[in-house]
Order: C-alpha cells, then sequence, then structure tokens
C-alpha cells in the first residue's frame, strides 16, 4: 500500500496562503463591525450641550446684575434672530420636557420675570438682529451678556408682548420653587440645541446660600390664548427694532431655510458620518476581496492537492511494474 504525501513545500505554501486568508477575513470582519458601531453612534442624537455660567451669586433681598457666560450654543452663520435668555422657572428642571421643542409653551410649562433687563437677546453674529442685541453669539457657540436678577420673587410672565397679549400669572419665590436662567430660539425658531435651564442659588441676608427644589405647579396661564413660544417675540431692551422688522426677518429666515432644504438633503449628513460611511463602504469592500481571496485560495488548493494526488498515484504504479515479482517457493 503506497502512502500519498504532499510535498512540504507545497503543503506549507497552501497554509501560509489559507492563514492570510483567514486573518484578512478576521480583519474585514472587525473593521466592519467597528465601522456599524460608529455609525450606530453617529446615527444617535447627542443631548443638548449648550449652558450657562452665572456671576456672581444674586441677591434674595433685591436686584442684582449678574454676568451670563454660553457656551456650546448652535450657531447660525448670518441668521437673523438668535436665543432669548430669560430669566424664569420652569414646570420640570431636571429634564427639558418643558422646552419648546418637546412643545411646551410660555405659561404652561415655563415663565419667565418681565423686569428690566430680565429678558435678553444674543444674536448670531453678522445676523441682521445683531446690532440690537444684548450678546453675540460667535462662531464657536459662545456669547456673554449682562442681566438684572429681580431677587428671589417675581411674577410669571408669558404671552405675546407684540399683540397685547403679554400676561402675568402666578407670583413665583424661587427658594421654594427651583428658579434660574432660561434660554430658547428667539422669533419662533424651536432648536433644542439652544435650550437649556440653569439652575440659580441666592445669597439671604443672613448670609446662606439658598435656592428652591420643587418644581411650579401652576404659572397662571389658561392655556386659551396663543402662549407658544412662537408668540414670545419680545422687544430688547434698548432696541429700536419694531415688528415690520421682525417680521421681515422671519421672511428671510423662512427663504434660507427653503433655499438650504436640497442642498440639506444631499449634504445634511455630519462630517464624522460621512467618515463613518467611508470606512463602512472600504471594509464591505476588504471582506468581498477576502472572500474572493478564500475561493481562489481553495479552488487552487484542491487542484494541487489533486495534481499531487495524481502524481504519487502515477508514481506507485510505476514503481510497481518495475518491481520483479517474486518466484513461488519450492519452484
Amino acid at each position: 500500500m503506497n502512502a500519498q504525501r504532499v510535498p512540504l513545500a507545497e503543503s506549507t505554501r497552501v497554509n501560509a496562503a489559507a492563514f492570510g486568508v483567514r486573518a484578512a477575513v478576521i480583519t474585514a470582519v472587525a473593521v466592519l463591525l467597528a465601522s456599524i458601531s460608529m455609525l450606530v453612534g453617529a446615527a444617535s442624537p447627542a443631548p443638548a450641550a449648550s449652558r450657562v455660567d452665572v456671576s456672581p451669586v444674586p441677591s434674595a433681598d433685591g436686584a442684582t446684575t449678574v454676568s451670563l457666560s454660553g457656551s456650546g450654543f448652535q450657531y447660525q452663520p448670518n441668521a437673523p434672530g438668535g436665543v432669548y435668555v430669560f430669566f424664569g422657572t420652569v414646570s420640570d428642571p431636571s429634564t427639558n420636557a418643558w422646552a419648546p421643542s418637546q412643545g411646551g409653551r410660555s405659561g404652561q410649562t415655563f415663565g419667565y420675570a418681565a423686569t428690566n433687563g430680565t429678558r435678553l437677546l444674543v444674536a448670531f453674529d453678522g445676523g441682521s438682529s445683531a446690532s440690537a442685541a444684548n450678546g453675540v453669539i460667535d462662531a464657536n457657540g459662545n456669547w456673554s451678556a449682562q442681566m438684572t436678577i429681580p431677587g428671589s420673587k417675581f411674577t410669571a410672565t408669558f404671552g405675546d408682548p407684540h399683540s397685547g397679549n403679554d400676561q402675568s400669572g402666578q407670583e413665583i419665590d424661587c427658594l421654594q420653587v427651583q428658579c434660574g436662567i432660561i434660554t430658547i430660539g428667539a422669533h419662533g425658531s424651536i432648536n433644542a440645541n439652544n435650550e437649556s435651564f440653569t439652575p440659580v442659588s441666592f445669597a439671604t441676608s443672613g448670609g446662606e446660600v439658598l435656592s428652591g427644589e420643587a418644581a411650579p405647579q401652576d404659572f397662571g396661564g389658561s392655556g386659551e390664548q396663543s402662549n407658544n413660544d412662537e408668540a414670545t417675540e419680545l422687544d430688547v431692551p434698548g432696541s429700536e427694532a419694531d415688528e415690520a422688522e421682525q417680521t421681515e426677518q422671519q421672511e428671510q429666515q423662512a427663504a434660507t431655510s427653503q433655499t438650504a432644504a436640497p442642498t440639506e438633503k444631499l449634504s445634511g449628513l455630519s462630517t464624522p458620518t460621512l467618515v463613518v460611511f467611508g470606512v463602512l463602504a472600504f471594509a464591505l469592500l476588504a471582506l468581498l476581496v477576502a472572500i474572493v481571496l478564500v475561493l481562489v485560495k481553495r479552488s487552487r488548493a484542491k487542484r494541487a492537492a489533486a495534481a499531487t494526488a495524481a502524481d504519487a498515484s502515477t508514481t506507485g504504479e510505476e514503481v510497481s511494474e518495475e518491481l520483479p515479482v517474486p518466484e513461488e517457493a519450492g519452484r
């Protein structure tokens, strides 16, 4: 019985090729899984990163001028409007359920003070509202402004100042209810990235720094009047902009949005998402190449093994024919 052996060099070459193919497949699969993970992460909406720092701690017993520093806000180049900044309170300080992007309304989910210096506009740098604003949002999403906080008590205000529907509601005690700095999109612009609530504490005459912990139960809004944030277009302190100018800004913003809509459909993906798609496409291509290599290498290995086996069989037959046939014993 003749043993059939594959030459050592051929066996080593086939094993090395198979190892290389397996390594390529494993690498391609790993890149593919990593790309899918990155894609899922890129597709998930990130929480709003906007924040406001307040300094110094305002007095509970009277008006205090504080400095506000905003960061992480979404800048819109040369766009009209900007962000409204209020001193007030919200229905749920621990979440953004109060916000306009979540269906919140002034007088129902938030209310603000109407005393001088408590309602500000910070506009986008280069926009038509910048000259009349209390502050400007730069390209990095940062801004600064000064606000006058009236003390720890105020009357909640809501509605539409321009239509005469600016209404007063409940008296708010910020040592009982959590008060703070509210930011929302200005001139009817609803933008979750620019919505935030920053709690504010108060310095008392006794030297303590206190703040309320409860959420307000009622702002005094009946819910029947037009009190959503599209109607919250207030006059900026010191501004000479009238209602006609604000209407023009709204029309300009709407026209800009309509013009940009087709472009956004084509290029609305962020740069990180496009990078992930590129890596994902590369991983898929690498995986396909690896699969093709596996098939080719296996086919070649089978043909080589078959050829080697055939050669060994032929050689064995030739050797058998050449060997002398032993004579029968006793002959």
